[in-house]
């Protein structure tokens, strides 16, 4: 004869082939236990599976539902941020920038009132000279980085070694720098005065 507890346990063994595990200790109906809408069951101490009071799924609510985490993600203000901060960087090199060129400004303005001959003692050592004007950048792009002395003149590779300064009498450093800027004008003065000069002579021969 079958007992009560032996009947009860087939009972419950019947449930528990209708009812599938969700984690948790909490079940759902056999085929719907990936129904989010499905009802929630937990199982009692007596082995019966009773409506749950949370009816959340298995994972709190499932992944799509939790709420993603804010370290990695970026806002607007991220890169906003990010913009300004570039934008000051540049400013700031900017701003550096202007002040390294006006200082170089200024220092080549001090060095120009530099003496560098006079008429008792002529020129100061030529090294010197040729160092100071390399320390300005305008006055080597004229006069080309193949510069040498020859004598109290200075001559330059750029110009077919023309002489495009020279050093005489009372100079300062800035009446030097003069004559290197102005070398191709006054080299073209002169080849017009010459070619008068020259059309006059041979005018007089006639």
């Amino acid at each position: 004869m079958i007992s009560l507890l032996e009947i009860a346990q087939s009972i419950n063994e019947a449930d528990d082939d209708k009812y599938v595990s969700i984690g948790f200790g909490r079940f759902k109906l056999k085929g719907k236990e990936d129904d989010d809408s499905a009802d929630v069951f937990v199982k009692t101490d007596s082995g019966d599976y009773v409506k749950s009071d949370d009816q959340t799924s298995d994972d709190g609510g499932g992944e799509k539902d939790k709420p993603e985490p804010q370290g990695g993600k970026l806002s607007g203000s991220d890169f906003d941020r990010d913009a300004n901060r570039a934008a000051d960087d540049e400013a700031d090199d900017m701003d550096r920038d202007a002040r390294f060129d006006a200082d170089a400004e200024d220092d080549n303005e001090e060095s120009d009132d530099i003496e560098i001959s006079d008429a008792n003692s002529g020129p100061i050592d030529r090294d010197d000279i040729m160092d100071m004007l390399k320390n300005d950048s305008e006055v080597v792009d004229k006069m080309g980085d193949d510069v040498y002395w020859d004598g109290v003149d200075l001559v330059s590779s750029k110009f077919d070694d023309d002489t495009i300064a020279s050093v005489d009498g009372n100079m300062t450093l800035g009446d030097l720098k003069k004559q290197i800027m102005d070398y191709e004008e006054m080299s073209e003065t002169i080849k017009v005065d010459l070619k008068a000069k020259y059309d006059e002579i041979f005018r007089s021969l006639k």
